[in-house]
């Protein structure tokens, strides 16, 4: 009984170790084809911008020749700032042929999240909008080429999301010691992140100007602040869901530990943003997203590599 008992024993540890062995293999393929499908599409958005958007400058400071309220001056932000991200690109570019290796520097990094922002922001005034649709295949109203930017864009949404989220995934499991970033650095997160919201969300509401599924609703209609909140929230979800952070956390490159599963500490802590005074009360001892979504904010004192560690070693 004892010697089948061990060969049981033996033949489980066996199985277990080869579907370790699986799914490591697996996620290193899907991490590799992943990353370089993501920068091959980011290389054809780059090129896109460029032959589609030829005289860009021109129309940068045609806009700020009417700057009558605020949101012409918003909008006028919003030009240089395309215009920046475009050369940050090609800073990312050039940094990635003169190491000759395959990977998402910072630079791109910037660039891709620029883009999640920018598609979400069309996406979400799409939804409250009655003339305007991203997913409409009409191709009778605007030449070949949209729609298959259209198709590049999601491409590069779907092979960016399932890297960034894996390679996320296999971050937390690194032992590498960590701290929590400082109330000050947080603020300047916390900044950014409205400036780069405010910027791309408010042009693209006029939008709505042509119709909205609340006009009929005084309440919605008049007090627009309520779309910059419920975005807010789902920015905040989906960044730090799929990435662990937002643009805002870039520049420090810190990151959201979370104690319990991803998605629902991540969601937890996206609502709790609705709370009064949220935003200002990681000032004192613990944000309240924090504290009551057992969350954090921390930054890796030992960065890990792009080519991480093994699953075996991650989960040992």
């Amino acid at each position: 009984m004892n010697s089948l008992y061990l060969q049981g024993e033996l033949l489980r540890q066996i199985f277990q170790s080869q579907n370790l062995l699986m799914n490591q293999n697996f996620k290193r393929i899907t991490i590799r084809y992943s990353k370089i499908l993501t920068v091959v599409c980011l290389v054809l958005d780059f090129i896109y911008t460029i032959f589609h958007y030829v005289n860009y400058w021109r129309l940068m400071l045609n806009s700020f020749k009417n700057l009558d309220d605020v949101f012409s001056y918003i909008r006028a932000i919003d030009s240089c700032f395309r215009v920046i991200c475009d050369i940050i690109f090609a800073i990312g570019l050039v940094v990635l042929l003169m190491r000759r290796k395959l990977e998402i520097n910072f630079f791109l990094k910037f660039y891709l999240f620029i883009f999640w922002c920018s598609l979400l922001c069309h996406i979400y005034v799409d939804w409250f909008s009655t003339s305007s649709n991203f997913w409409s295949l009409s191709f009778n109203e605007l030449p070949i080429h949209f729609y298959l930017y259209k198709i590049l864009s999601n491409i590069l949404i779907l092979s960016s999301g399932i890297y960034f989220y894996i390679t996320s995934n296999l971050q937390e499991g690194i032992n590498a010691a960590v701290k929590p970033v400082s109330k000050w650095s947080r603020l300047i997160n916390r900044l950014i992140d409205l400036f780069i919201i405010s910027i791309f969300l408010i042009p693209k509401l006029s939008i709505l100007d042509n119709g909205s599924i609340y006009e009929d609703i005084p309440f919605l209609s008049e007090n627009p602040f309520w779309i910059f909140t419920l975005f807010g929230i789902l920015y905040y979800f989906i960044f730090e869901s799929i990435f662990l952070q937002t643009i805002g956390k870039l520049h420090n490159n810190s990151y959201v530990s979370h104690s319990g599963p991803r998605i629902p500490s991540i969601s937890l802590r996206s609502i709790c943003r609705l709370i009064p005074f949220d935003s200002f009360s990681y000032l004192g001892r613990h944000g309240w997203h924090d504290s009551i979504s057992n969350t954090n904010v921390i930054v890796h004192e030992v960065q890990a590599r792009d080519d991480l560690p093994s699953v075996t070693k991650l989960s040992s």
